[in-house]
């Protein structure tokens, strides 16, 4: 009985190895390329839409009526008739993989591109307060230390940032 017992064990973390050291797939690896302005304000735009639409059916599933309801006790169960004339439009946000892929990548996408910006907006004033030659050397030294900082934040995120697909 033990050694079934102990058999399990080193299974369980035979497979939980596999998980944790398993070689993520090329598709699903973030890539520098993928972070400028114009992607990240494509999928700001997309992030915008859905929280349109998740407001818009939020209102039409939980109205500031039914809340009060459900909050004092009163209903235990609420019956919600839709009109589906009045999901027209909101759709395409709210289908599972929209909402558990396509929302997780819009934010990476964001996430890099903000990084990314964040990054070389230190290194372009770190370079331009080098070049002038007005800054002391404690002071070239701290926007170093940010420009550094803003790179392995960026480098980090490179590294084990994945997309879901």
């Amino acid at each position: 009985m033990r050694a079934i017992y102990v058999s399990g064990i080193i299974l369980a973390l035979f497979v939980f190895a596999l998980f944790v050291f398993a070689e993520t797939p090329e598709e699903y690896k973030v890539k520098d390329s993928d972070y400028n302005f114009e992607v990240a304000m494509e999928n700001l735009t997309k992030v915008e839409k859905a929280l349109k639409d998740f407001r818009d059916f939020s209102e039409i599933m939980v109205n500031d009526e039914v809340l009060k309801k459900i909050n004092s006790g009163e209903a235990a169960n609420i019956n919600i008739k839709i009109n589906t004339k009045d999901l027209a439009g909101m759709s395409d946000n709210l289908n599972w993989s929209t909402q558990n892929i396509g929302f997780h990548n819009w934010m990476i996408i964001i996430r890099g591109s903000l990084l990314k910006s964040n990054w070389l907006e230190k290194e372009l004033k770190y370079e331009l307060e080098k070049n002038k030659g007005k800054k002391t050397a404690k002071e070239l030294q701290d926007l170093k230390r940010e420009l550094d900082i803003a790179h392995d934040e960026y480098q980090r995120f490179l590294s084990n940032a994945t997309y879901s697909d």
